[in-house]
């Protein structure tokens, strides 16, 4: 199954955004096994996407580079401003599946 994280920060915002997300893609019959990190941990999981929150947009670049030393394959995505502040699943599993050559 393929491996989404979700990171905002700390980790608290970011595990309500994955339960909804599960919620979310339950009802869409969409198979993601989705899980939430924070800053410290995400660069060291594996997934096959990290969908970055707009809290750390400001250490995007730096994420995006420490997970490709870890981890090569990995895409890693910045969730918009919108879309997070709107905690919109649709866009959000949009972001997560076109990160992983799907559409919805």
């Amino acid at each position: 199954m393929r491996r989404v994280i979700v990171a905002c920060g700390c980790g608290i915002s970011s595990r309500f955004m994955v339960e909804r997300l599960k919620r979310y893609l339950g009802e869409q019959g969409i198979l993601l096994e989705v899980s939430a990190a924070n800053e410290y941990e995400v660069a060291q999981r594996e997934a096959d996407v990290i969908l970055v929150g707009i809290p750390l947009k400001y250490k995007f670049q730096g994420i995006k580079e420490e997970v490709a030393q870890h981890f090569p394959d990995t895409r890693v995505v910045l969730i918009d401003k919108k879309t997070y502040e709107e905690q919109d699943m649709a866009n959000i599993t949009r972001l997560a599946l076109e990160a992983l050559g799907e559409t919805l």
